[in-house]
């Protein structure tokens, strides 16, 4: 049997927060005068950096700077909101306990940034299941790039092919098939009646309630 990997998204996977990302972007871009599409907003950019969705939406309006500045006010507004609920998804503590027994090595691949990384991850008190943790600072091109996922896979020493990825959106679907990885949907994002019918899409799942580790050690094979 194969050793095998989990590396998890965290918005939307880790935590089921894309709506107050939604908020927080929404608030800001009407602060910009600008109206987007929310459709379009989550199957073209989640998992993108947050100056990559800005340059999607705004175009070269603003240079790279003020991006920036954008983002980090996106950010913390974000982090307001999400403060009082922020909770794991359903299932998840259990997982990778779970997962920690078996010694099954685990990263993050987020687009968040450090700050967010850190709310995160240090309020649900949950770093150390983590070997690996990579996030927009890490690499030059957001996801549907597959360049954050096959970092994971080479800081936990794993080839691509015994690595499960667990997703909520299409980008980071997408970046997890090029990088020749076996893809989990979660059901935050998208349905499950949707995420089943995503041909990279091994399995989906509403949450981690109905996932064990045990069942993806054959699946490597």
């Amino acid at each position: 049997m194969k050793r095998i990997g989990f590396i998890f998204d965290m918005d939307g996977v880790i935590i089921d927060n894309m709506r107050t990302h939604e908020q927080a972007w929404l608030a800001l871009f009407a602060d910009l005068g600008v109206s987007i599409n929310i459709k379009e907003f989550h199957d073209q950019t989640a998992g993108m950096k947050a100056t990559e969705v800005l340059r999607y939406f705004l175009g070269n309006r603003f240079t790279k700077a003020e991006l920036e500045q954008f983002s980090a006010q996106k950010e913390f507004l974000y982090r307001v909101l999400f403060r009082k609920k922020l909770k794991a998804t359903k299932g998840l503590m259990t997982f990778l306990k779970e997962a920690q027994k078996r010694h099954i090595p685990m990263g993050l691949a987020t687009g968040g940034g450090k700050l967010n990384i850190d709310f995160i991850l240090d309020g649900l008190n949950i770093r150390k299941y983590f070997q690996s943790i990579l996030g927009a600072n890490d690499v030059k091109h957001g996801k549907p790039n597959p360049e954050i996922y096959l970092k994971s896979a080479d800081a936990l020493d794993l080839s691509p092919d015994v690595c499960f990825v667990f997703e909520d959106a299409l980008p980071g679907i997408e970046a997890a098939r090029r990088a020749g990885m076996k893809v989990v949907g979660i059901a935050t994002t998208h349905r499950i009646s949707f995420l089943r019918k995503v041909p990279s899409v091994i399995l989906a799942a509403k949450n981690f309630e109905s996932l064990s580790p045990k069942q993806f050690l054959s699946m490597a094979d």
